[in-house]
């Protein structure tokens, strides 16, 4: 996120970066780069490059131009990271292994036991390395929520001007509330909807065993047509039949649906949006603050770059903006 404003201006920092670059053959073997006195090293720069882009492309092997614009743009991510990381440990703000832990805990409580060792070795991802970018990824957020994030102001002005400029966007459409019971078990699933038509009282149908209850609030145009047409003629609280969500496999999935009510369409007013818009401008201002720190952190810094990195790198600015124009 603040490595990406654009892809312009990654390749367009990445020539800037090359084209002032120390091509001495001063660095040691192995080393790619050195930002001040931290080296990056091949090594480093493969598994960036790895993560960055094969993982992603899949079997598609890229040309020479796409590889070559592919290790510049990898080479810049860890230049510029190294920059963070410096910056954070000047100002006592460094990620912790603590908060490195904490946030793997946090990542893998979302995955099945097991399943998150296996993504890994399916994608050949060393978990050290993992935990590295996961490192990384945390010093970005701490930059952007300690030292970005509090230099930034958005005035009533603003978030008025950009509430009238994209008005379009705060309108709500008309939305149906649903609320879908489902079981594995069509025997308890009938009895469960038995039980409801008699009492109509759906908290009744939270708790059961075997009952998954769950609302949702679609567009009704965005609901299969059958039961679109149904439903129009429902009042708050009908039921539709019992049918069958899935086909066999793994297995059957059996569900009903309760009406509770219509949502009309409505134009949110700004009370209503204000945290949206609030967090669009921060987002938008958040990129110039960032460039403008880094154009400082430059400025101040001694950037050395591998003698052959730095002569297939060094290309002009209108190529890169054009290749970035094409990836984009």
């Amino acid at each position: 996120m603040l490595f990406h404003r654009s892809g312009i201006v990654l390749l367009f920092c990445a020539w800037c970066l090359f084209l002032c670059a120390c091509t001495e053959q001063t660095l040691p073997q192995g080393t790619v780069a050195r930002v001040n006195n931290q080296i990056i090293t091949l090594s480093m720069l493969e598994a960036r490059h790895d993560f960055d882009f094969i993982i992603t492309s899949g079997d598609r092997v890229p040309t020479p131009e796409e590889l070559q614009a592919e290790y510049a743009a990898s080479l810049t991510t860890l230049v510029i990271q190294a920059l963070v990381d410096q910056y954070l440990e000047k100002n006592k703000l460094s990620v912790t292994p603590a908060e490195v832990a904490a946030e793997e805990e946090k990542i893998r409580a979302d995955y099945p036991p097991g399943e998150f060792e296996r993504i890994l070795v399916e994608d050949y991802v060393d978990i050290d390395v993992w935990r590295e970018f996961l490192r990384q990824g945390l010093a970005r957020r701490k930059l952007n929520e300690k030292v970005l994030r509090p230099a930034i102001t958005v005035s009533a002005e603003e978030m008025e001007q950009y509430y009238k400029a994209n008005i379009a966007k705060f309108s709500r459409a008309a939305r149906v509330r649903i609320l879908v019971a489902n079981s594995a078990d069509r025997e308890k699933l009938e009895n469960a909807r038995k039980e409801y038509l008699t009492s109509k009282d759906i908290k009744a149908l939270e708790g059961k065993d075997g009952i998954f209850v769950q609302t949702i609030t679609p567009q009704p145009e965005h609901l299969p047509k059958e039961l679109r047409e149904s439903i129009q003629a429902f009042s708050s609280g009908d039921a539709t039949a019992i049918f069958q969500a899935n086909d066999s496999y793994p297995y059957k999935l059996y569900q009903f649906m309760v009406f509770e009510e219509r949502i009309p369409a409505k134009d949110l007013t700004l009370l209503d949006v204000y945290p949206r818009v609030e967090q669009a401008l921060v987002e938008q201002k958040l990129e110039d603050v960032f460039w403008e720190w880094l154009e400082r952190e430059l400025s101040r810094s001694k950037i050395e770059i591998a003698h052959a990195l730095a002569e297939t790198t060094t290309l002009a600015p209108e190529e890169l903006k054009r290749r970035a124009e094409r990836r984009a």
